[in-house]
């Protein structure tokens, strides 16, 4: 039962003595970690509360104090640590004594605990397994170069260009005439971006921007409408009927025009979500056709945190804004992992922070399909058996188990099992011929076929040439010789089926498929 009487260290710091329920040591003294005694039981020579009267949080002793304690927690958690080790070197040298009774395995060595029954579970699947070879193989070694041979190429192209051009590229000085025809172009520009773009890309609410694009006294003035002309210019598009060096002329132009008005917007609060929107469009011009990834990487940066600032307020003002914002956000995200991956050499993860896409209700049919393709791979994404594999690993060399490759197989075939019919151009993905592919008008559904070889290609390739293999094992190099040859006549089916739907797409033209290829 609680004290009247204060004990010594309260008594010595003249403070009351305060219990929790039915402790017998008081709150103080328990903080300080300190005996709680009467202060009749001791003497000046037994007192270990050396800490001051009133403790402080800079006061030398009491954190001296906090650091012997932590050594003494530190000390007991390496001997507990060293029992441990110990403790699972002496599980790793147990032998099982077995027999084999009438056609049954019969353990006699008694499992005393879980870890013991776990090591006997992988022991069994690992010795008595009529797949031993397999099992004897840890681990499907390969250089990521032999996946990623495109990507560390193109990593290196991108380099090199950049190095051979230290200034990078300079922006045209634009003629009076190109300034008197830019206004007519944008329009034009506009035009095309809403009725070829916007539709399978939906960044913009179409009748929401066009009110706001007609309601301008100047639309050139309008840093939202400059960068969807500098994507427009900047891309290869049949219906914008200019030549290359025209379309350059005007792409540098209206970089030029908005870089100048953007960068007023970036601190004022009531232009962000139109910041945000400006910097998405920029990206892939400064990245590629001026070749300056470390400022787009800026631009992508100041994008992603404006949106995470706006992200909790918008939701309660504009629903339509709040889907918009969204879409960037995921958007600017993929591309912060490319300016990883190119500048840094890091990871490449197709997606960081996962989140479904919502579709705007007076949406095109076409758009939400967009939007279902784009939630499909998100939701693939968001499995960790298919992400570890497909994730990029710039320069480091990765590991991957025949077990894992398999599961993530698995995964896909079931994960397109599950896509709606509009969405999927046949049940099974290997069992699909050329007049099927020109059959179909979904182009959705096309590029969905081409997206699963793209993913089974990926798996299927490390699965050639393991590097490292068990010569000792009894069948593991003929299951190897046989997982081989299956994975070859996989990976050589998977390329002609995408390269029959590259092909299909490159002389149907009335796919309008967004497009990303640059005018340099």
């Amino acid at each position: 039962m609680p004290r009247f009487t204060p004990c010594h260290a309260c008594k010595k710091r003249r403070k009351r003595c305060l219990f929790e329920n039915d402790s017998r040591t008081c709150v103080r003294c328990s903080h300080l970690h300190i005996d709680c005694i009467l202060p009749q039981h001791i003497s000046s020579w037994d007192d270990k509360d050396v800490l001051p009267s009133e403790i402080g949080p800079k006061t030398i002793v009491y954190w001296d104090y906090e650091v012997a304690l932590l050594e003494e927690k530190i000390h007991h958690l390496e001997l507990e640590l060293d029992c441990q080790r110990e403790k699972y070197r002496q599980m790793q040298n147990m032998e099982w004594s077995m027999t084999v009774e009438n056609g049954r395995l019969k353990l006699h060595t008694p499992i005393t605990s879980i870890e013991e029954l776990i090591l006997y579970g992988k022991a069994s699947v690992r010795y008595l397994s009529p797949f031993k070879g397999v099992f004897d193989i840890t681990t499907l070694r390969f250089d990521n170069t032999s996946a990623y041979t495109i990507i560390n190429t193109f990593c290196r192209l991108y380099s090199q260009s950049i190095s051979t051009c230290p200034n990078n590229r300079c922006i045209t000085p634009s003629s009076p005439t190109l300034e008197t025809e830019a206004r007519a172009i944008a329009d034009d520009l506009i035009r095309i971006y809403f009725k070829e773009i916007n539709s399978k890309v939906p960044f913009l609410h179409e009748p929401t921007f066009l009110q706001h694009y007609h309601s301008l006294a100047d639309p050139l003035s309008c840093p939202l409408t400059l960068a969807i002309c500098v994507q427009c210019a900047s891309t290869v598009y049949e219906r914008f009927n200019h030549n290359t060096t025209k379309r350059k002329l005007l792409a540098e132009l209206f970089y030029a025009k908005c870089k100048k008005i953007l960068v007023d917007t970036f601190d004022d609060p009531k232009q962000a979500i139109w910041t945000v929107f400006t910097t998405t469009f920029l990206l892939f011009f400064v990245t590629f056709v001026l070749a300056q990834p470390s400022e787009a990487r800026r631009l992508a940066s100041i994008s992603y945190l404006l949106c995470k600032n706006i992200e909790p307020t918008i939701t309660k003002v504009d629903g339509i804004l709040q889907k918009l914002v969204q879409r960037h956000s995921l958007y600017v995200q993929h591309w912060l992992s490319i300016f990883d991956m190119l500048i840094d050499g890091k990871e490449w993860r197709y997606f960081a922070q996962l989140s479904l896409l919502e579709p705007i209700p007076d949406e095109s049919e076409m758009s939400k399909r967009y939007l279902d393709m784009i939630n499909f791979y998100i939701r693939l994404w968001m499995n960790p058996c298919v992400e570890e594999i497909v994730t990029f690993s710039g320069n480091r060399t990765r590991y991957v188990s025949l077990e894992a490759v398999c599961k993530a197989v698995l995964i896909i075939m079931e994960w397109w099992e599950c896509l709606p019919q509009y969405l999927r151009l046949c049940d099974d993905v290997y069992q699909v011929d050329s007049s099927t592919i020109d059959r179909c008008t979904e182009a959705v559904a096309i590029l969905n076929l081409g997206f699963v070889h793209s993913a089974l290609l990926r798996l299927h390739i490390p699965l050639i040439t393991p590097l490292s293999v068990s010569d000792d094992a009894e069948n593991g190099p003929e299951i190897q010789e046989l997982v081989r040859e299956k994975t070859v006549e996989m990976i050589l089916r998977s390329c002609d089926i995408l390269l029959t739907i590259i092909i299909h797409l490159m002389l149907t033209p009335e796919h309008d498929l967004p497009p990303s290829k640059s005018i340099y």
